[in-house]
């Protein structure tokens, strides 16, 4: 298997973003492509997208805001993945540390000082990944109603956790439900 790179995405890739997403459409309950596509547009509005490629093939992939939409997204300072993928072949494949490393430094290089996600409290999978990523502090609503877990940490020590052999929680530094 080749390596994954990483790298910033610009909005003349929303199309593959989009075909990637799409070929998510399960995992994500999408169900139109056009959705997909408002998604994409959302994420280089208030954000930006952070792809992962084998050769040249997109097979995963980090979509952030600068700050939350559940606060307008107010707290610039606070990068929010609003959703992130891996194609299931790179699954289980210990390519998320490195993703999360690069994510990181993204944020870091950004601006951002803390990095918060979310996912639907009955995803057990997205959960246990979410829990390696940082604490959670909080329950809120998605778009689509559902009950989610929010996840945070302070982007500078999970930068110096991702370098250690710490396991990313036990280093935690939020503002618990801050600006």
């Amino acid at each position: 298997m080749s390596k994954i790179t990483f790298k910033n995405c610009f909005p003349a890739e929303s199309a593959t973003i989009t075909d990637f997403l799409w070929s998510l459409r399960d995992d994500f309950r999408f169900s139109t492509r056009d959705s997909v596509a408002e998604i994409t547009d959302l994420l280089f509005e208030k954000g930006g997208v952070i792809g992962g490629y084998r050769d040249d093939e997109m097979v995963g992939m980090f979509g952030y805001f600068f700050g939350e939409p559940g606060r307008d997204y107010a707290n610039k300072d606070t990068g929010f993945v609003y959703i992130a993928g891996l194609a299931k072949a790179v699954r289980r494949a210990g390519v998320f540390p490195n993703a999360v490393r690069f994510l990181a430094e993204t944020m870091a290089q950004l601006g951002i000082h803390e990095l918060r996600c979310h996912a639907a409290e009955n995803d057990a999978y997205t959960n246990r990944l979410y829990g390696r990523l940082g604490q959670p502090i909080g329950t809120e609503k998605n778009r689509r109603g559902d009950t989610c877990i929010l996840y945070a940490n302070n982007v500078d020590t999970l930068l110096a956790v991702l370098g250690s052999k710490k396991h990313i929680r036990a280093a935690v530094s939020v503002t618990q439900g801050g600006d």
